[in-house]
């Protein structure tokens, strides 16, 4: 669902066509906080009063934050907004995270709320409505340039609007098939440890999900020469052995190669081995490279295997 194209936000794309995106990961402004509740009232429209959706995440961020009331207001819509727009962060330190958890929380919620509802009933149409809330939801945070995206039932940190449309939507929804489970876990808990500044362990499932990947493609190709066990440097040997990367393209793309190899060697280098007498420090900017590397691996070796 497109937001209104009207002349103040024509204007704008107009002056900023061409030029990159520079993302950032906090504040929330309060003009998005406004957008966004906004967004929060149209999913709640569609429930009855006793169904809202802002009451049950009222509560569920009751019980994470560790309060009786967020605001101090008993009436559960008054508390979160009431939170919501508070300019003094209260404990815990965490606030922003909390915040971020709340949009999350509203999409999962008000999904699944939905769903239910078009369950009970024939003509049923609310999923689709909030489908779209949440598609205004992620395109206020994209023009707001605030880095989230909620996506695959998760709200997701983005740091390129290139590399996230190009490279790591394509590759979740070719991991959503049933039978990339296991590397869909792992690549979406990547995203997840990303998003919570774990940049090693992001690091780590993203080899994870990418060797994950080959040895889902191995299975469903019956190639009984991979084992379970083998390693990403005998998983990528597999990939041309049986000509899944064909020999003009060994030949001709040689640092094709190097970079599928990309993702496990990074992952050995930086977030494999224990950190020893000094402390690793693994840098956003590595695990977002990693990240965007991975998606793309996984997406070409799923289309190339004509899984997708």
């Amino acid at each position: 669902m497109a937001l209104p194209q009207t002349y103040a936000r024509r204007k704008r794309r107009r002056a900023e066509e061409g030029k990159a995106k520079v993302f950032r990961s906090k504040p929330l402004g309060k003009k998005l906080l406004t957008q966004l509740s906004h967004a929060f009232e149209a999913i709640d429209a569609q429930f009855s009063y006793d169904e809202k959706m802002i009451d049950e995440l009222t509560v569920v961020l009751r019980e994470e934050i560790g309060v009786l009331s967020l605001a101090n207001q008993r009436e559960l819509t008054k508390d979160f907004y009431g939170w919501w727009f508070s300019e003094q962060y209260i404990p815990p330190e965490d606030e922003h995270d909390m915040r971020l958890s709340a949009i999350e929380l509203a999409c999962q919620i008000g999904l699944r709320k939905a769903d239910l509802a078009d369950r009970r009933s024939v003509a049923g149409r609310k999923l689709l409505v909030v489908r779209n809330v949440v598609a205004v939801i992620n395109e206020r945070m994209m023009e707001d340039g605030f880095g989230f995206q909620f996506q695959n039932d998760q709200l997701i940190e983005i740091t390129s609007e290139f590399t996230f449309k190009e490279m790591v939507e394509p590759a979740l929804a070719l991991l959503a098939n049933p039978i990339f489970a296991a590397a869909d876990g792992e690549f979406r808990d990547a995203i997840d440890e990303f998003k919570q500044r774990n940049y090693d362990d992001c690091i780590a499932d993203c080899g994870n999900a990418f060797e994950s990947t080959i040895k889902v493609i191995a299975a469903q190709k019956g190639w009984n020469d991979v084992k379970p066990t083998d390693n990403a440097s005998k998983l990528i040997d597999a990939l041309y052995r049986h000509d899944l990367i064909p020999p003009w393209m060994q030949e001709q793309m040689t640092g094709l190669r190097q970079m599928l190899q990309g993702a496990p060697t990074v992952r050995n280098k930086e977030a494999s081995h224990g950190a020893g007498e000094a402390p690793r420090k693994v840098s956003k900017a590595l695990a977002a490279y990693q990240m965007h590397q991975t998606a793309a691996a996984i997406l070409f070796l799923i289309s190339q295997a004509g899984l997708a």
